[in-house]
């Protein structure tokens, strides 16, 4: 037998699966991913040519990190059914996914800052790389903390070795080829995910906890949807800011271009509601995590505790691979999203503009790396993962609002945009500055009165903290858009017709003059000069082409269209809704039952 590190004893076999698992990951990494990194675009968004088979895989493996199995069992084990909601609150967000794909896709760039670009201009595309970034690094965080914790469970590591090794797989991958590698090592680590990960626990804490007659004498309310830790006011603040935050992470940007086609994008939405399928389990888990191990004083550890009693020799080395295949496969597409955000967009068009594409590449391999250490630091910053995701929260929303406005209504500009993210961001500091003054005076006086406004701040402070920033967002965002001068109508025309030009039909844009990384074959620096010289009649005639389909008339100032041809995507939506409240339906009738037969007992 073998000792890592004086705390678990590993069979052999363990240490054969987890020196192949590691081996096999970096070969497809380091050495594979490098061979076909060959430009930017093979670099942000895997050449942004795979169908819709891969696009799913590697989506799902990129969005199910690990944090959804530690944070929702762990809310469960606290608050029963109710924790699902930590990761269902996205649940309809997923419906958003599915609607934005083709349209970033037919973005035809390699990042989310420059999508804002080509609608606002390069003062708002800078400002939100800026905030996109530190979001992004916190959501990283989240997941390396919760995959640490799980590990560490399982292993004796501490949670700070378990994030190291982890950062330092994926540092040397993502370093080499960018998404390129993310996508190559995530096809293998979705296929973990999707089965180990999820399911190789299950029949051995099932046994141990009692099965269903265990799950029956728990008491009603753990089959309750919503708890005194999770409140239905919570819960709807979740789901609120989640649903309409989708979109502003460069991370779903990055899952969305990586597809071949509009049909291809939207495999975004599909593989995310098999996440939210699979979080229903990751729930279960955490009831029979209060089973078998009752009383723990932090539900966080309990995966890896539970896990580490029950396993037979042979299979733990599978499930400590498949936890860190989980965790990568998230941490490596977040880095290389930040990557392509500070790269792609901050030095190529900011501050190092005119380089050779060379140099580009060499700098998203050290960016990457960066983005990985920094989130791993951030990440041993926080204890409660429940904690961070409230924090998280109302910053999505704020940074979705422009993209909302931006798509549909042309009078948007980027004096609103201003006032938005301005007005939003300073009531979110005064909501939490008083959110502080409060807790610290119940704190220090057990006496404070509770009765009057500061009474009603303790109870929904969250709801409050979340949703009324992004409300006044969106009203400052409308308002001062309204009251002052719109985007030059070239700016305007050109935005509209890129999202309006389906894939394939891209010589409509470069006979107006139009040149983007994608339509470049990913060679963005002196290899090939993306300088436009526009024939603004010609772009105003094909805009005036596109216009002539406008749901509420040519003149109209919102900017949606009737397109031909897409049946599949209004009939794809319609299922997707229908899907997510079968969901819901379905696990509310089910936690009906099992409460019913809890009373019964």
């Amino acid at each position: 037998m073998f000792t890592w590190f004086g705390n678990v004893d590993l069979h052999p076999a363990d240490w054969v699966v987890l020196v192949v698992y590691f081996v096999l990951v970096t070969f497809l990494g380091v050495v594979v991913g490098k061979k076909k990194t060959k430009s930017l675009g093979d670099f942000f968004v895997a050449g942004g040519k795979w169908g819709s088979i891969v696009a799913f895989v590697f989506v799902f493996a990129s969005a199910v990190g690990g944090a959804e199995a530690v944070v929702v069992a762990g809310a469960a084990y606290e608050g029963g059914l109710s924790g699902v909601w930590y990761w269902w609150s996205a649940l309809f967000g997923i419906i958003i996914y599915f609607l934005f794909g083709p349209i970033f896709k037919r973005s035809r760039v390699f990042n989310s800052a420059e999508f804002f670009e080509m609608r606002f201009g390069p003062g708002v595309a800078t400002t939100y790389a800026v905030l996109s970034i530190a979001v992004l690094v916190g959501s990283v965080a989240l997941f390396a903390l919760a995959g640490g914790k799980s590990i560490a469970g399982l292993t004796g590591l501490e949670t700070h070795q378990a994030v190291l090794i982890a950062g330092v797989v994926v540092a040397a991958y993502v370093g080499s080829g960018g998404l390129m590698s993310s996508l190559l090592t995530d096809l293998f680590q979705g296929l973990m995910t999707l089965t180990a990960f999820c399911f190789l626990l299950l029949p051995f804490l099932w046994t141990a906890a009692g099965g269903f007659d265990g799950l029956r004498t728990l008491p009603a309310e753990s089959w309750s949807l919503s708890s005194k830790q999770l409140p239905v006011g919570d819960i709807l603040a979740l789901v609120i800011t989640a649903t309409f935050g989708a979109i502003s992470s460069p991370f779903i940007f990055s899952l969305i271009v990586v597809a071949r086609d509009e049909r291809a994008s939207t495999q975004c939405g599909w593989a995310h509601l098999w996440k939210r399928t699979v979080t229903i389990l990751f729930a279960i888990y955490g009831l029979l995590f209060v089973l078998y191990k009752p009383n723990l004083v932090d539900p966080e550890l309990a995966w890896g505790i539970v896990m580490k009693e029950l396993l037979p020799a042979g299979l733990l080395g599978l499930l400590i691979a498949s936890f860190f295949a989980a965790l990568m496969s998230t941490v490596d597409t977040h880095s290389a999203s930040s990557a392509g955000v500070i790269v792609d967009y901050l030095f190529r068009k900011r501050l190092f503009r005119r380089r050779t594409t060379t140099f580009y590449m060499r700098c998203a391999s050290v960016v990457s790396i960066a983005i990985v250490f920094l989130s791993c630091a951030m990440a041993l910053q926080f204890e409660s993962l429940q904690h961070l995701i409230k924090f998280l929260a109302p910053f999505s929303f704020i940074l979705s609002v422009p993209i909302y406005f931006g798509v549909v209504w042309r009078k948007a500009n980027r004096q609103g945009v201003w006032a938005a993210l301005t007005a939003g961001m300073f009531v979110y500091m005064i909501c939490k500055l008083v959110d502080g003054a409060i807790g610290r005076a119940n704190a220090q006086n057990p006496g404070f009165d509770q009765s009057s406004w500061s009474g009603f701040w303790t109870e929904y402070s969250f709801e409050v903290i979340a949703l009324l920033p992004a409300l006044v967002s969106v009203v400052a965002m409308y308002l001062v858009s309204k009251a002052t001068r719109p985007e030059s109508d070239v700016l305007l025309n050109r935005f509209y017709c890129i999202l309006n030009t389906p894939i394939g039909q891209d010589q409509r844009l470069r006979d107006v003059g139009i040149r983007l990384p994608a339509m470049e074959g990913g060679l963005i620096g002196e290899e090939a000069d993306p300088q436009e010289k526009i024939d603004v009649q010609a772009l105003e005639d094909l805009y005036q082409s596109y216009a002539a389909h406008k749901f509420c008339g040519r003149d109209s100032n919102i900017e949606t269209l009737k397109e031909r041809g897409l049946g599949w995507y209004y009939r794809g939506a319609g299922w997707l809704t229908g899907a997510c409240l079968l969901l819901i339906g379905g696990l509310w009738l089910a936690a009906r039952l099992m409460a019913g037969l809890s009373l019964a007992q």
